[in-house]
């Protein structure tokens, strides 16, 4: 069982969607069912979603959300949203490729290295030592974003290939770090317990 981290977690996130051990596999994880897309829910609508995400994945620190869109930002709040949602789908791409021992699509590795590019460009990141390569040093959408891409960049190095798991239940990529390399679920909280309730009710059905 993955042992949930205790976080302060802002807008509509929760603690459960922090659960693939790297700030770019729950980046790309912000969709909440990859599997059966009927029933799935984006929550990368507008920037709101994109900041308070940052902050409670521990990437930022607080900023008044009006900053973001002052002068010099660069973006439309649905410009933005819309950027958020193109660059974790290249990042799905190029992690889901490497879990099932494939190269990264060239284009899918193309857009994350590009916004890694422009946030270096914006001259609101820098580099650091500490929790990843770059830190975010004033409210800009281009920064944000390539502090995104720099986490994806980081765990292309550093998370290995098969260490890197996809929820058969809902499709969400994470990173076992655990002892055997066993880790099947996303969490045993959201589709380990419930795939196995399922399993219960179908194996009363056929007994029935």
């Amino acid at each position: 069982m993955v042992m949930q981290e205790k976080r302060v977690v802002f807008g509509r996130w929760r603690a459960n969607h922090f659960v693939g051990n790297h700030p770019a596999l729950d980046f790309v994880n912000t969709i909440s069912d990859r599997v059966n897309h009927a029933n799935a829910v984006d929550r990368l609508q507008c920037l709101d979603d994109l900041v308070s995400w940052a902050r409670s994945a521990q990437l930022i620190d607080p900023v008044p959300g009006a900053a973001w869109l002052q002068p010099g930002c660069g973006v439309t709040d649905s410009e933005s949203a819309a950027r958020s949602r193109q660059l974790r789908e290249a990042g799905h791409a190029v992690f889901r490729g490497l879990a099932a021992d494939k190269p990264p699509p060239p284009d899918a590795l193309e857009r994350v290295m590009a916004e890694a590019a422009r946030g270096m460009a914006a001259g609101a990141l820098r580099w650091t030592g500490s929790a990843g390569p770059v830190a975010l040093t004033r409210a800009s959408v281009d920064g944000l974003l390539g502090l995104v891409a720099w986490q994806m960049l980081d765990a292309l190095f550093r998370v290995p290939r098969a260490r890197l798991g996809i929820c058969p239940r809902c499709g969400w990529l994470f990173h076992d770090d655990t002892k055997g390399g066993r880790r099947r679920w996303c969490s045993m909280e959201m589709c380990g317990n419930r795939e196995k309730a399922r399993r219960h009710r179908q194996s009363r059905a056929s007994r029935g």
